[in-house]
C-alpha cells in the first residue's frame, strides 16, 4: 500500500472503532480499514538502558535512529 496508517488500539475496541470508521467512507473513496492483529505484533521498550537492551538483541543497527522509522 503507497500511503497508509496504522491505528493501534485496544484489542477491545477494535471491532467498534473499525465500524465506526467504516460509516464515514464513501463508496467512491479510496479507502481501505483492515484489522492487521493476527498479522502483526507491537513491541515496545523504553528507558534509559533501551539501547543497550537492543543491542544485546542484536539489534544495534535500530539504536540511534530517528523516532518512528523501525
Amino acid at each position: 500500500m503507497k500511503n497508509s496508517i496504522m491505528l493501534a488500539v485496544s484489542l477491545l475496541t477494535c471491532g467498534s472503532i473499525s465500524d465506526m470508521l467504516n460509516k464515514f467512507i464513501f463508496f467512491a473513496d479510496k479507502v481501505e480499514i483492515q484489522d492487521i492483529t493476527k498479522q502483526t505484533s507491537l513491541f515496545i521498550l523504553l528507558g534509559p538502558k533501551s539501547n543497550t537492551v537492543m543491542s544485546s538483541l542484536n539489534l544495534s543497527d535500530l539504536v540511534g535512529q530517528a523516532y518512528g522509522t523501525h
